[in-house]
């Protein structure tokens, strides 16, 4: 059975657009969430390293939880699709007062290389096609049967 990138990078490029057409509704819906955000957190607590450690947070789109973990001591580096989501977390991070070792854009050509994706934060979920499953943003949308390994 071959796969076909092809359709994911159309799929990608979806859920990219759709993330950057809607970065301060992503940003203003863990505000209106606020117990999903703390339950989170508390989550993600038993599970990390004491701060200073390293925490890379793939689809983390807006920042929300990188910029908390920075406020708690932890350097963490944010990877996303959407640049605006980018763009929005280096400018709230700026405004908490915190540093963010990084935003950076993830290449949308890059997903087809990994058949099992990893979500170290489960920040928000992406939006699925009727072919797909409902898997973390950083996990990207896998095909029904495929595995989606989700740390934390």
């Amino acid at each position: 059975m071959t796969h076909d990138f092809e359709n994911d990078a159309g799929e990608t490029r979806e859920v990219q657009s759709f993330y950057d057409a809607n970065a301060e509704v992503e940003w203003a819906r863990l505000e209106r969430h606020r117990t999903e955000f703390a339950v989170k957190l508390r989550a993600l607590e038993g599970h990390l390293p004491p701060p200073p450690a390293a925490v890379l947070d793939v689809g983390g789109g807006p920042g929300r939880y990188a910029i908390e973990l920075a406020r708690r001591g932890y350097r963490v580096t944010l990877v996303d699709l959407s640049a605006a989501n980018l763009e929005l977390a280096r400018r709230r991070a700026d405004e908490a007062g915190v540093r963010l070792e990084g935003a950076v854009r993830a290449a949308p050509s890059t997903s087809a290389a990994f058949p099992t994706p990893l979500a170290t934060l489960f920040s928000s979920w992406a939006p699925s096609t009727t072919s797909r499953t409902r898997t973390p943003a950083g996990g990207r949308s896998v095909r029904p049967r495929a595995s989606c390994a989700r740390a934390a």
